[in-house]
């Protein structure tokens, strides 16, 4: 009778182990997102046209000082430095033409604001590119 039940137990366990690594083998793997740059509370000091690099806008913000709230987790592609651009908007679809005004309007008051980018430089190969505006 014990050797069944012993016997039993290894069969369990055996199955066990097989749905652990048949789980774990096809789970798909998790990756972190990649950083994204976050501007709390800032105010949009400067905007950029170019014309001869696309239709694009760029967003300058008093206060630019990476990591300690102003701008915290901008992603390594995102090499300007202070008094730079902080972020890209592109211009291609109406909702990036709506932030275009509300940026400019925030830009013309004064209002502070709180810009987040995508964690790429995707618009512009050194600049963050901006996804969202938060008043």
């Amino acid at each position: 009778m014990s050797q069944q039940i012993g016997s039993i137990l290894k069969k369990l366990v055996i199955v066990g182990l097989v749905a652990a690594v048949t789980a774990t083998e096809s789970a798909p793997a998790q990756t972190a997102p990649p950083p994204n740059g976050v501007a709390t509370n800032v105010v949009v000091s400067g905007i950029g046209m170019v014309s001869t690099l696309g239709n694009m806008v760029f967003i300058e913000i008093a206060g630019y000082q990476t990591g300690n709230g102003y701008k915290a987790g901008n992603p390594s592609c995102s090499t300007n430095g202070p008094g730079q651009w902080s972020f890209v908007l592109p211009l291609t679809t109406t909702i990036q033409q709506q932030m275009l005004t509300a940026l400019l309007t925030a830009h013309t008051t004064g209002s502070p604001v709180t810009l987040v980018g995508n964690g790429m430089c995707d618009t512009y190969s050194t600049v963050e590119t901006l996804t969202n505006i938060i008043f």
